[in-house]
């Protein structure tokens, strides 16, 4: 399933990149860094380590700033392990994730789940 796309995926990213992506899956990785630096990739990277080592995507989230970025991520897992395993992937920008869990839970929050959120300007 991932293992030929994996390795060479792998390959293409710095030293720096790999080690993050790679490191231990016990604990969840935080990647802070500047524009341009390769954070979605490396991101990518460390998702198909955790698919690779058996991690069940249903249970992966991946969290990004922005959806471009998001969008990124889930094309270049369908590409390397497939359509199926990129859908299953909760691959989300912070926002859009928080949205969703206070929606789920709007009846603990005194919440119908069509709440409207607005804006400074709104």
């Amino acid at each position: 399933m991932v293992s030929d796309g994996y390795s060479k995926y792998l390959q293409s990213l710095s030293d720096v990149q790999r080690e993050a992506a790679c490191s231990d899956i016990s604990v969840p990785l935080m990647i802070v860094a500047g524009p341009g630096s390769g954070k979605t990739s490396t991101m990518v990277g460390r998702l198909l380590t955790l698919l690779k080592e058996g991690i069940d995507p249903r249970n992966i989230l991946a969290m990004t700033f922005t959806t471009a970025a998001a969008a990124e991520m889930r094309e270049r897992i369908r590409t390397v392990a497939g359509k199926a395993i990129a859908k299953e992937l909760m691959i989300s920008t912070l926002h859009s994730f928080c949205l969703q869990l206070c929606r789920s839970h709007a009846d603990k929050l005194g919440r119908t789940t069509d709440f409207l959120i607005y804006g400074h300007g709104q």
